[in-house]
């Protein structure tokens, strides 16, 4: 998969044309063992604002890749390698996080990560609760980055399309064959207050500041 600028531009048209599906995810699990159906009913959530309220997160949230066992309050992921002492490297085009429960509409997704060989300086489309966000890592070593998402229902899942996954094996430079896109050292999700509050608590201290 190759994203130019028209290729971001479209999904994220698109994304915002779909923002009510309902996103099926890879699944390790062959169909046999568990059904269609069962799997996209994963992801349906209830829609009511009391479920909201007690279900999503209301503090800070952390993942560590490098770790061998995930927190608990993820359901799965897909996409990814195996984790290694930096973190672990995505490996599909497209890498999945499914937490068990709905996230906030409004969060900051703060990230540390790296690029493998051409996806240095090439958009990364985020994708979660019908909105979409570009990251731009920037070389090999891991950085920080941060986005703020604003969503447009409340999802469980983060995805990442990755343009350029592609192997060492295949680019010559060495033996791994797995197709890296990025490396993922740790993932930060901190609910932002709503609109409103923000808007008040703006208020209020320029308030405090003029008097």
């Amino acid at each position: 998969m190759v994203l130019n600028e028209a290729d971001v531009e479209n999904v994220i048209t698109l994304v915002a044309e779909l923002s009510d599906r309902i996103a099926r995810p890879s699944s390790t699990i062959s169909s046999e063992d568990y059904p269609t159906r069962d799997r996209l009913n994963r992801l349906k959530i209830d829609h009511s604002h009391d479920a909201y309220t007690n279900r999503c997160f209301e503090t800070e949230k952390s993942v560590d890749f490098s770790a061998s066992v995930l927190p608990d309050f993820i359901e799965e992921i897909s996409g990814f390698s195996v984790n290694e002492p930096f973190g672990r490297w995505t490996d599909s085009d497209i890498a999945r996080i499914i937490f068990k429960n709905p996230l906030p509409l409004r969060f900051h997704l703060c990230i540390e990560l790296n690029a493998h060989a051409l996806n240095i300086n090439q958009p990364i489309l985020v994708v979660v609760g019908g909105s979409a966000s570009i990251l731009m890592p920037t070389g090999f070593d891991t950085k920080p980055y941060s986005l703020d998402i604003e969503c447009k229902f409340h999802g469980r899942m983060i995805e990442f399309f990755i343009p350029h996954a592609i192997s060492p094996k295949h680019l010559k430079i060495g033996e791994d064959g797995r197709r890296l896109g990025i490396g993922i050292r740790k993932l930060r999700i901190k609910k932002k207050p709503p609109a409103n509050r923000l808007m008040k608590w703006i208020l209020r201290m320029k308030l405090k500041f003029f008097r």
